[in-house]
């Protein structure tokens, strides 16, 4: 027996999808009056799906096809879906893209309805061109987009609560600075009107006037529109209220880190003019303390929890994380291969918001995918830090590190070591991410035996002291698209008997410029300038240059020129590793001396979602270390077999080595991923040979040259993070 409840239930529906293939009848007659190809959309089903989205302008294009799916509900197949339809054992959700015509009618308002919140009165949007193929049971959904013309901002106007001018309000020592607020927002007159500016200028303005003192402001914003004209005129109803003061700072939630703590890191204090910037920043210096998993400073509104007069009570609500906490973190790298680190904090160490940290993390070396047969680099380091965050100002902090390192790489001869040292380090932040480093190191070094110099070599010290900083500007620290930083460093040892000498300086400049709403532009430029000093002038000398391994300068890998493999751009030369000495790998030789430019432009994956990214580049760069040859271009070699340091050529632009290429980006919550095909534009000999028979020939156990292998111009790069 039939429930009559699922009768009229069916009935229902039946009476919507009639409605709903009687609309897109309607939609395919209006095309066909327009003398647009249509369709027969009437003769879809139930099973009929949607295989594609396109979108067909007849005037002008303001917005992406994506910025336009993303307004929508009906969706297509993407790349991965047409994979797992294509191949055989994976899954595909057909019922996910199958079509709705009341859904699809509703899409269509959903358009006009943004096109209007962005300044389109009358958009003419339909989709009887839409493609049925009833041979699959698929449909090609085709949206024809008639934009016409858009609002522009004629006028923006601000007046006070009694209808004044709002400059009125303000002292003689801010209407400057107000004419010049209120001139930038003037220069929107002419574009196009959105209702996302209004509110952007409402919060400008509202901003401008509590950082200046009006904690209690009030901006009102009307948008005036002539239809008829297809103009605007924005209006601003601005209540400054009276000039506030900070008064007194309510902490709650806090359980063992003190309330003066807490106060101690607000940049503002009793008596200062207002600054709903400083609020920011004292919520910002909260954080970064590590104690709080919630820290809000803010302002109780106006007149419940306080008047609207010249004192401003500020309340600052915390919740503590817990104290102590351990981590296990893993990871790979092509070069590195298999990458394991734990760490241990206290994060309230001693009161006063200290925090210790023990730290361990190995380069295991296992699973490593090295290119040009250079062997992955193991390492062991363990470190205890404490650091101090409050240092006479929230600025400025400090950290003490006591450290014990082993490192084992085969790449460079005898860099088979272990070090003992301390850093100390202080930080001041100049404005958000942009800081000033001073740091010490004092080390101790001893080669392990089984190094090929652990016989000859003394044990050493290293006495360096690094000073750094980060400036510029840019829309976002995370993300960059538009702006620059500048990150110069110098750095000198010599002094308190070390066993190493030198002086060293360093510049990078980044740049970031938009394109288009969706491609942007990045460049780097990166110089450096070694000066040995002393007795580590003489390179040459075996006990000096393996010192310097570390310190010289190189060049080339995935995050610099990568047509090269990991510091393998320059000169370099073969020679044998291992105990049996029957492997081959390049060292590098570096320099005293590096510069290096890149050029990226990223887009869209075309077909693919906004985490996936496409990027092409050009990349250039040399290192000024040189080798002594022969006239048949040998490398020449000490009565030791090893390789004779020339003179630097240093900043030679004719030695030059470009590299271009092509990637992929993928964008997850630790970084992008990204996968980079580069080449050589033009390699040296070493480049293109293999080391073992590049040896021979330079020992002359081989008459002629070795051949050149063209695949060894491309090199692939495997990494996660930002290139720059």
């Amino acid at each position: 027996m039939t429930d009559p409840r699922t009768s009229h239930r069916r009935s229902r529906l039946g009476l919507v999808r009639v409605a709903s293939l009687s609309a897109a009848f309607l939609w395919a007659l209006a095309g066909t009056a327009l003398g647009q190809k249509t369709t027969d959309l009437f003769l879809s089903n139930d099973s009929t799906t949607v295989s594609k989205i396109s979108f067909k302008f007849f005037d002008t294009r303001t917005f992406d096809p994506d910025q336009l799916k993303a307004q929508i509900v009906t969706r297509a197949p993407g790349f991965w879906d047409k994979l797992r339809r294509a191949l055989p054992l994976l899954s595909y959700d057909r019922d996910k893209y199958r079509l709705d015509p009341v859904e699809l009618q509703k899409d269509v308002v959903r358009l006009r309805l943004f096109y209007r919140r962005n300044g389109f009165l009358n958009p003419f949007i339909d989709y009887p061109a839409s493609q049925l193929d009833t041979t699959r049971n698929t449909i090609h959904v085709i949206f024809n987009v008639k934009e016409g013309p858009p609002l522009v901002i004629e006028d923006v106007l601000y007046t006070g609560p009694d209808g004044r001018f709002a400059i009125y309000q303000f002292p003689e020592d801010l209407k400057p600075r107000w004419r010049k607020l209120r001139d930038q927002t003037r220069r929107r007159i002419g574009q196009r009107f959105t209702e996302a500016q209004l509110v952007i200028l409402r919060s400008e303005v509202l901003k401008w006037l509590q950082d200046r003192g009006y904690a209690f402001a009030r901006v009102d914003a009307e948008a005036q529109t002539d239809s008829a004209a297809h103009k605007v005129d924005l209006h601003f109803t601005v209540d400054a209220g009276p000039m506030a003061y900070f008064d007194e700072v309510i902490v709650e939630g806090n359980r063992s880190v003190s309330a003066q703590v807490v106060r101690r890191e607000l940049p503002f204090r009793k008596g200062m003019r207002f600054s709903n910037s400083r609020l920011v920043r004292g919520q910002r210096e909260l954080f970064g303390l590590n104690l709080f998993r919630v820290a809000l400073v803010e302002v109780p509104p106006a007149p419940e929890a306080q008047p609207r007069d010249s004192t401003v009570t500020v309340r600052v609500r915390v919740r503590e994380a817990r104290p102590r906490y351990v981590t296990a973190e893993t990871g790979w790298a092509r070069e590195d291969g298999l990458l394991l680190q734990t760490d241990g904090q206290h994060r309230n160490f001693l009161g006063s918001a200290r925090q210790f940290t023990l730290s361990a993390r190995w380069r295991t070396g296992w699973l490593s995918l090295p290119q040009t047969d250079r062997q992955a680099v193991r390492s062991f380091n363990v470190s205890a830090s404490l650091r101090q965050p409050y240092l006479f100002t929230t600025r400025l902090s400090a950290f003490f590190a006591p450290f014990l390192s082993w490192y084992d790489d085969q790449n460079q001869l005898g860099a088979r070591f272990y070090e003992f040292g301390v850093n100390t380090t202080f930080v001041y932040e100049l404005l958000s991410f942009r800081t000033l480093t001073l740091q010490h190191t004092f080390a101790r070094a001893v080669p392990l035996g089984g190094s090929p110099l652990a016989d000859t070599l003394n044990v050493y010290n290293r006495n360096v002291l690094f000073a750094g900083a980060t400036m510029g500007r840019v829309n976002n620290f995370q993300n960059p698209r538009r702006g620059f930083l500048i990150r110069p460093s110098v750095e000198g040892a010599g002094l308190l008997n070390s066993g190493v000498a030198y002086f060293k300086a360093a510049l990078e400049a980044v740049g970031y410029l938009p394109l288009t709403d969706r491609v942007s532009m990045s460049a780097r430029v990166s110089v450096g300038r070694l000066r040995p000093f002393g007795s580590s002038r003489a390179q040459n000398d075996q006990q000096v240059e393996f010192r310097f391994d570390p310190v010289r300068f190189y060049a080339g890998g995935s995050g610099d020129v990568r047509g090269w493999a990991l510091q393998l751009l320059g000169e370099k030369y073969a020679r044998p590793v291992g105990r049996d000495s029957t492997r081959f790998i390049y060292e590098a030789v570096g320099g005293e001396g590096r510069m290096v430019g890149s050029v990226e432009v990223r887009w869209p994956f075309p077909g693919l979602g906004s985490r996936w990214g496409l990027a092409t580049f050009l990349d250039a760069g040399q290192v000024s270390g040189t080798l002594l040859r022969d006239e048949q271009g040998r490398v020449l070699r000490d009565a030791n077999g090893n390789p004779i340091l020339g003179k630097e050529d240093l900043f030679d632009f004719r030695k030059i080595k470009y590299g271009v290429g092509a990637g992929v980006r993928y964008r997850t919550p630790v970084g992008p991923v990204r996968f980079d095909v580069a080449f050589k534009l033009n390699p040296s000999d070493e480049d293109l040979q293999r080391p073992e028979e590049r040896f021979l020939y330079d020992i002359g156990a081989r008459a002629d040259p070795p051949p050149k292998r063209f695949l060894n111009r491309f090199n692939l790069h495997l990494s996660i993070g930002r290139t720059f």
